[in-house]
């Protein structure tokens, strides 16, 4: 797993690269990656192969403002994906890319294997924001407890729900809030929002949080 010492970092500060360095060197986080690798190449959950994929490659095919309503004019399901714009964005590309290799080179189901990488991919993220909001010497445990996780494994992996997106830009965005960037902090949020309407519940929770540090006067406008 060297490969993942190679990756350049450049464009982040270097609190974050460190951070990301001593992940990818944890042994406890590499045999979690192997198993999750695993899970996204041999495991098939229903929901992704019977609704979210089922619309994503819908509005690859038939390309709309409206997704939603020109998947419900040609049959869809309308269970199928109970997200928002954000939701559908952070999982085209790869499971795009998939099917570009399903119908152009070879069909071994890529579509499906990289619609679930890109969980993996906010999976990761999220252990990385984690690890940067915990300051103290328990980041080993913070990687067992989360990576490793029971029911963070079997939910993405095995039954494969999405929620990690709104859950990591919400982290996310606490993560910015800690450090006094509120107007970042408020577009992740917003993200968030996009992604899945019931992210609304923590704005109230974070307006107060702003109010109470440093007045929304001085840091909103």
């Amino acid at each position: 797993m060297k490969i993942f010492n190679n990756i350049s970092f450049s464009f982040l500060d270097t609190t974050i690269k460190k951070e990301i360095k001593n992940i990818n060197n944890n042994k406890i986080f590499l045999f979690g990656l192997l198993l999750k690798l695993f899970l996204i190449i041999y495991a098939s959950p229903i929901i992704s192969s019977e609704l979210f994929i089922p619309f994503i490659r819908n509005n690859i095919n038939n390309f709309s403002l409206d997704p939603w309503s020109n998947f419900l004019e040609r049959g869809g399901n309308i269970n199928s994906f109970p997200y928002g714009i954000s939701m559908l964005i952070s999982y085209l590309p790869f499971t795009y890319l998939g099917y570009l290799i399903d119908n152009n080179i070879f069909d071994l189901n890529f579509t499906e294997i990289l619609f679930k990488f890109s969980s993996l991919i906010y999976d990761y993220i999220l252990l990385i924001v984690l690890c940067l909001i915990i300051k103290n010497n328990s980041k080993t445990y913070l990687i067992f407890s989360y990576w490793l996780s029971p029911i963070i494994i079997y939910t993405l992996y095995i039954h494969g729900q999405i929620d990690i997106v709104p859950i990591t830009l919400i982290i996310t965005s606490i993560y910015f809030l800690g450090k006094n960037k509120f107007k970042v902090a408020g577009i992740f949020i917003a993200l968030a929002i996009c992604s899945k309407l019931s992210m609304l519940i923590s704005f109230p929770f974070i307006l107060l949080y702003v109010y109470r540090k440093k007045g929304l006067n001085e840091e909103l406008f």
